[in-house]
Parts: structure tokens; sequence; C-alpha cells
């Protein structure tokens, strides 16, 4: 029933939070040069900002969240 909270409270407390959102980023590069290479600059610019901002948050995640649990 409460399965997305436990996952996610797992994911934070086992530091990998970060590496697995890292790995979510992979298919961004393929669809990056796919649509820059059709023209699609709109789509593209939108692809960079999305992985801009997941870069942010893993940033964040590295530095303080993951980080502050250190014993």
């Amino acid at each position: 029933m409460n399965f997305v909270p436990q996952f996610f409270s797992f994911l934070l407390l086992g530091r990998v939070l970060s590496a697995v959102l890292s790995l979510c980023l992979i298919p961004n590069l393929g669809m990056f040069f796919l649509f820059i290479n059709k023209e699609y600059y709109k789509t593209t610019r939108g692809i960079l900002l999305s992985t801009l901002v997941y870069g942010f948050i893993i940033v964040i995640l590295k530095t303080w969240v993951e980080y502050s649990w250190s014993d």
C-alpha cells in the first residue's frame, strides 16, 4: 500500500538515490542527439533544461542530503 514512500526512504538511507537519478539521465543523451539531428531545436532545448534540473537535484542530494547522514 505505501510502497513508494518506503522505496524512496530505502534509496535515501542507502545513499543510492543520486546514483539512480544519474543513470536515468542516460536516455536524455540519446534523445538530445536524435532531436538535434532532426533539427527540433525547441525540443532539444527542453531536454537540455530538464537535464540541468536533474543535475542540480543530484548535486543537492550528493552534497547536503546523502552526506549529512554519514555516521
